[in-house]
């Protein structure tokens, strides 16, 4: 193949004084669409640097020059430029943007291996250059091939899902299980590779981010990075898009007439440190509203089950014309659920009026009631692994092995939440992350999900109880003994099962001495 004269790399191709080609580059950084040659810079460095992993001399085919430029009213200054070999200019294509009409008509003029260059050996395999060429025209191939297939993809898995969701047979097999019926399809399915993939895709969701590191993933089918599109976002691999297709085929069906896009958006946090939250992309009438990551929380109500039929009725009304949400528009779907004064007042009563009148109500019954009290907002469902907690709590003997396996996380995290106050009272808790007056707290890493159930739970029996011993302004080790017997009550804790509660908050032995003895090694 013959390079045409009119080629841009050709004209600004210039001769050393033995006759080899050579190109400067200054006008390579034209040439390949650079605004600045500061910008132009950062290929170069790499460019280096993969030369020389390469075992190229890069002295030889990087020369660096210095030469004087005008800068106006005659003056000069020098500045530097490297006169670049075609191995060079290579190394730096390879490094610039590939769909970049420029950076594709640059290696198909360097890699030409008709090019006269005045008998300069050749340190690169061009035939390698030319099969990555085509190679990217491949991949150009398969992700317009990928996005032709995406709308059948996702009417396929919206009419799977909907006859799946009739099968009630299906969903006692997934509580059975101990998961909700959308992880348990997918296992069944095969999507996910195992049950420890279920729950490495719940973990992800709970942590709203996505860091690129396959190790955190567990199980979970098809997360490995795939590269970069032209923005910088992340593409994950096809088999990935099952899950995102799941997602997008309950949101269009929620919401009908609307439709979902998804991707996935780097965001920055204060480490400077990338993440990857899942973003969803709400299409209207051709206009593109970002929800990002209310839309996470939107999913995590999808897959988790708390979505109710009261909130999708919200949703409707509210998504009609969607300009610029206010504050009070949001519809959050994490942990903004808390009980009101005359729902809790009426489970104190209630509770108290057994007692008068010599109910044979076991704590256990008490207990559900907690339970379904708090599940009238609609963001706690009782299921099955409620079940679990139960035996857990009856049972101290489990408590190392659930702890280590991290199994039974409800009742990990009800233990946790429960006795946050003990753990702020006691001064061991980053007060930083607990924040009484907005219903938050205990949200230490890993259980960044705690504070979803901590809001639900604060506004119950046992929150108000530990706020009034707060307002009667006892000592702190009253409101702790107190606290304790409350929730020894309520569940009827086992004797030993201050050791589970030690364990799971990591308390100092100091701290508990006089508490332990205090409440009766309870």
């Amino acid at each position: 193949m013959k390079i045409s004269d009119k080629s841009p790399f050709e004209k600004i191709r210039k001769f050393d004084g033995q006759g080899r080609s050579y190109w400067t580059s200054r006008e390579l950084c034209a040439a390949l669409g650079y605004s600045t040659y500061q910008k132009f810079s950062v290929p170069l460095a790499k460019a280096m640097r993969s030369a020389e992993a390469d075992g190229i001399n890069v002295d030889e085919h990087f020369n660096l020059m210095v030469e004087m430029v005008g800068v106006g009213s005659g003056a000069r200054r020098s500045v530097e430029n490297y006169h670049l070999t075609r191995e060079a200019c290579i190394f730096i294509a390879r490094q610039v943007y590939a769909k970049k009409k420029e950076v594709q008509a640059a290696l198909e003029y360097f890699s030409s291996v008709s090019i006269d260059f005045d008998g300069a050996e050749c340190d690169v395999n061009c035939q390698e250059v030319v099969s990555e060429m085509e190679k990217d025209k491949i991949r150009e191939r398969n992700r317009e091939h990928w996005k032709r297939l995406n709308d059948e993809a996702s009417e396929f898995y919206k009419k799977k899902m909907r006859l799946l969701d009739e099968v009630e047979d299906f969903k006692a097999d997934a509580s059975f299980h101990g998961n909700k019926a959308p992880h348990h399809m997918m296992y069944k399915l095969g999507t996910l590779y195992s049950k420890d993939g279920c729950r490495g895709y719940e973990f992800l969701i709970e942590y709203d981010v996505y860091e690129p590191v396959v190790g955190i993933y567990y199980g979970c089918k098809g997360l490995i990075l795939d590269g970069n599109d032209e923005d910088g976002e992340k593409m994950f691999n096809e088999e990935w898009k099952d899950i995102r297709y799941y997602v997008t085929a309950v949101l269009e069906n929620t919401f009908p007439g609307k439709s979902f896009t998804h991707r996935f958006k780097p965001t920055n946090n204060a480490n400077n440190h990338t993440y990857w939250p899942f973003w969803i992309t709400l299409h209207e009438d051709e206009d593109i509203v970002e929800v990002g990551a209310r839309a996470v929380r939107l999913i995590r109500s999808i897959y988790e089950g708390y979505l109710e039929n009261e909130d999708v009725e919200a949703l409707r009304k509210r998504s009609g014309s969607r300009k610029e949400p206010q504050e009070e528009d949001k519809i959050r779907f994490s942990a903004d659920v808390n009980f009101t004064k005359k729902a809790y007042q009426e489970l104190l009563e209630e509770i108290g009026q057994m007692s008068k009148k010599g109910k044979e109500k076991t704590n256990k019954e008490m207990f559900e009631k907690l339970l379904e009290k708090t599940t009238e907002s609609g963001y706690l469902r009782k299921e099955k692994h409620y079940e679990a907690a139960w035996r857990i709590v009856r049972n101290a003997d489990v408590k190392e092995r659930d702890l280590q396996q991290k199994t039974n996380k409800q009742f990990i995290y009800m233990i946790r939440l429960l006795l946050g106050y003990m753990q702020f009272y006691l001064g061991t808790l980053d007060t930083s992350k607990c924040d009484i007056e907005h219903n938050r707290g205990v949200v230490s890493p890993p259980y960044t999900s705690i504070s979803k159930i901590l809001m639900t739970m604060n506004g119950g029996f046992f929150g108000e109880t530990i706020r009034k011993l707060c307002d009667s302004k006892k000592d702190a080790t009253s409101i702790i003994i107190n606290s304790w017997k409350i929730l020894q009550t309520l569940l009827d804790l086992p004797k030993d099962a201050w050791k589970i509660v030690n364990d799971t908050l990591g308390l100092p032995e100091k701290k508990w001495k006089t508490f332990k003895d205090k409440c009766g090694n309870g």
